[in-house]
């Protein structure tokens, strides 16, 4: 049944990588925790991934080419020779090297900034998770640096992993901010968790109404 999974996964990871490469983003940081919490030796799962790939690859030209009349095409080749060697993304305009850090992350995130930093920061949230969104943050973050373009939307692969240990963290502090015993906790603690209850659905409604 793994071994199902696993191939159902690189099917899937492959497929998404051709159509659109810049898919890798969001299939990388997923292996790249898979590599480093995996009982059992890397070997063979890189072993399966590779004919696998390869197959959905030579799949992928034939219908394109047949679709193109014939004519040999590699859409991912024509992807990069377009935004790439050929610069045509930089007519949409070009940022700073540090862009992707402090603009276009904040602005993906929102409210939930915060919480993502609380959830990298604190080690009562799951290892797995806070691992997976720190690959995530870092590696698309770090390849929006060689990118003379950059749109918030290609940082949008990081975002699933972001909004689960967001997730994490609000479970977190909802369960310390209703657990409350007044009887034996003092004033100020019971004022701390009351704000920090508001603060959180006052975040939540704002963010919705658009404030």
């Amino acid at each position: 049944m793994k071994d199902y999974v696993s191939s159902a996964a690189i099917v899937l990871a492959a497929v998404s990588v051709y159509c659109r490469p810049t898919a890798v983003l969001l299939w990388v940081p997923i292996f790249l925790l898979k590599a480093a919490t995996i009982q059992r030796p890397i070997e063979p799962l890189i072993f399966q991934a590779i004919p696998i790939s390869v197959t959905v690859l030579q799949c992928a030209i034939l219908l394109d080419t047949y679709l193109y009349n014939n004519q040999f095409t590699i859409a991912p080749l024509r992807f990069y020779t377009a935004n790439v060697t050929k610069g045509y993304a930089t007519l949409f305009g070009v940022q700073p090297w540090y862009w992707g850090l402090t603009q276009a992350l904040p602005t993906m995130l929102g409210i939930y900034a915060p919480l993502v930093v609380v959830g990298i920061c604190t080690k009562s949230v799951n290892t797995t998770t806070r691992l997976l969104a720190m690959i995530s943050i870092f590696y698309t973050v770090g390849l929006s640096f060689f990118s003379p373009h950059l749109e918030i939307r290609f940082l949008l692969p990081a975002l699933p992993f972001l909004h689960i240990l967001c997730g994490l963290v609000l479970q977190d502090m909802i369960q310390y901010g209703w657990s409350v015993d007044t009887a034996q906790s003092s004033l100020a603690s019971v004022r701390k968790q009351y704000w920090c209850r508001n603060a959180i659905i006052f975040a939540f409604v704002a963010q919705f109404m658009g404030v």
